[in-house]
């Protein structure tokens, strides 16, 4: 295997796996000897394997990142399947509260994102605005070419406000650019 970081559970060897959880064990309430702490260290057993993979996953998105510009890993993402799931679980644990504050300033400061859909709407937005500079309104086709989704997400913006389930702050937002609420079927 090449380290020494053998699960609680191992199915290879049940013996080992138990041994090796007597030892964290025995360790976290001061029952192992410096001596043996050492002799298992010097080894390269791993005291915190939890903490070991939050490094091992917070290092492959620093990585992640570094390729693809944001931290925002796909679900089906070949060369790291488990890192989506990974950077899903650090926004449950966040909402939830159960995120430590080191982690939660580790992830910000590369630049997480802690809410998606916040920001698929903002990089919407921002595409809106653009339109609008280069046609001079907001009414995006339905079905425009150059960027189907704008068009889509428009009318979307339209229903939550009939439906009452957009912001205040994203109305504001929207009005100010122009935006055109209520558009007639012919025009």
């Amino acid at each position: 295997h090449g380290d020494c970081n053998v699960p609680g559970k191992c199915p290879e060897n049940p013996d080992l796996g138990r041994w090796v959880s007597t030892q964290r064990k025995a360790k976290i309430n001061g029952q192992l000897s410096k001596a043996r702490v050492n002799q298992l260290t010097v080894i390269g057993f791993d005291w915190d394997p939890l903490e070991s993979a939050w490094e091992e996953n917070f290092l492959a998105l620093e990585q992640y990142k570094a390729k693809q510009g944001d931290c925002n890993v796909p679900r089906r993402f070949p060369e790291n399947p488990s890192l989506a799931n990974w950077v899903g679980i650090q926004r449950q644990r966040k909402i939830k509260g159960q995120l430590s504050k080191e982690r939660a300033n580790r992830l910000i400061a590369i630049g997480f994102d802690w809410d998606l859909r916040a920001s698929a709407w903002e990089e919407s937005f921002r595409a809106l605005e653009q339109y609008k500079v280069k046609h001079g309104n907001c009414n995006v086709p339905k079905r425009w070419p150059k960027n189907p989704g704008l068009g889509l997400w428009v009318s979307v913006q339209r229903r939550t406000k009939i439906k009452g389930r957009i912001s205040k702050e994203r109305v504001n937002r929207l009005t100010v650019i122009g935006f055109e609420w209520y558009r007639h079927r012919g025009g």
